[in-house]
């Protein structure tokens, strides 16, 4: 980002802000400061959530912060990824993210916007890019100095591929510890994506003001299983009720044991003491997924 645009960005910025009333981007291009912002941003309270009095992410996020949290979470059954973890390992930011971000907000704010919940103006910001010489001059018509509003319109080279809009709420694999939403500017593998976090309880609301970030398709991928012992591995979808795994909430002696007499599944003792040291050295993983490879042995499973 050029020092003048910059300057620009922080002007519009502060003009925004004057008010209170809004969530305003950060002229940064610093992804990790930008999705713990998110993260802890406060989306208000829905009459849906919990009876209107608990269970919100954001007011947890601001209190127990998920950057200090494991990576990864095993549950009964199936693993969650924490959100936080995620959005660093596949979400940057550049300057043409701040460009798209600043024309977000202005087409939301002074545009088209107006008036429409963050979810249609994402969707008709990325439509809205589709014409960028009709955009940009939108863009300046609302209050955005030239040199960014050509930056914004110009940004990205859409062409005839229309946004793509999804919600991770949807998915049956790879689940998040909080749900995202966006829309892409152009198909589901566009560079660049505007991105919300789902910050409430219930669903069908409290998600936070959309960011753009760079990064091919943010929608996580099926996660895949992989035994260190006997090389076994397989894709998440097939191994639901799998009678080869034992998941471990806590990777202790006394857990696995009982998980290994619940099986039914008869082990060497050197194969118990190697497996549990590996499951209590393994750095952000709370918990443990432990493949029964047969003769008696016993593996540590990695997913990714």
């Amino acid at each position: 980002m050029t020092t003048q645009v910059k300057d620009h960005v922080d002007q519009y910025v502060d003009a925004l802000a004057e008010d209170g009333s809004n969530s305003i981007p950060m002229a940064t291009t610093d992804a990790t400061e930008v999705i713990k912002s998110q993260l802890t941003e406060n989306t208000g309270r829905h009459f849906l959530d919990s009876g209107g009095a608990y269970g919100r992410h954001w007011e947890d996020n601001q209190d127990n912060p998920p950057w200090d949290d494991p990576a990864w979470v095993v549950n009964d059954g199936f693993v969650t990824h924490n959100v936080y973890d995620y959005m660093n390992r596949v979400l940057d930011r550049d300057s043409t993210a701040v460009a798209l971000e600043i024309g977000l907000y202005t087409y939301a704010y002074h545009g088209p916007g107006q008036n429409d919940s963050w979810l249609s103006c994402m969707e008709g910001y990325a439509e809205y890019l589709q014409e960028p010489s009709l955009a940009m001059d939108g863009l300046m018509e609302a209050g955005l100095p030239r040199e960014l509003a050509e930056q914004a319109a110009y940004a990205v080279d859409i062409g005839s591929d229309p946004g793509f809009t999804f919600n991770t709420y949807n998915q049956e694999m790879h689940g998040l510890s909080q749900c995202l939403q966006g829309t892409s500017f152009g198909g589901p593998y566009a560079e660049y994506t505007m991105i919300q976090v789902h910050g409430g309880c219930d669903i069908r609301g409290g998600y936070t003001a959309p960011r753009v970030y760079s990064g091919e398709c943010p929608l996580p991928h099926e996660l895949w299983f992989h035994c260190e012992e006997c090389g076994w591995d397989n894709a998440e979808s097939c191994l639901y009720v799998s009678d080869e795994l034992l998941y471990l909430t806590s990777a202790d002696g006394f857990a696995l044991e009982d998980a290994l007499d619940e099986a039914d599944y008869d082990y060497y003792d050197e194969a118990f003491e190697y497996v549990l040291d590996k499951a209590q050295d393994r750095d952000g993983v709370e918990g443990a997924v432990i493949h029964l490879c047969g003769d008696g042995e016993l593996g540590y499973v990695n997913f990714s």
